[in-house]
């Protein structure tokens, strides 16, 4: 168990379905001391489904991240 991440991540009290949805999905992958609870284990994947595939559907609809400019060459000597 985890116990400063149950310390410093309490479940708010009178959650709504969501938040706990929420809270479930984190607490399985920091810490995973129990299941969650089977009543929210779609909705669990499904969120977790969103968050790894935020943008759309498959590889093409991902966008490529911004290039950084390329560092200044040094003079030849």
């Amino acid at each position: 168990m985890n116990r400063n991440w149950h310390e410093a991540h309490p479940m708010p009290s009178k959650a709504t379905r969501q938040q706990r949805v929420e809270w479930h999905l984190e607490h399985a992958q920091v810490c995973g001391c129990r299941p969650p609870p089977a009543s929210l284990l779609d909705e669990i994947r499904e969120l977790e489904k969103r968050r790894l595939n935020p943008v759309g559907e498959g590889a093409a609809s991902i966008r490529p991240l911004a290039r950084s400019p390329a560092p200044p060459r040094r003079p030849a000597r």
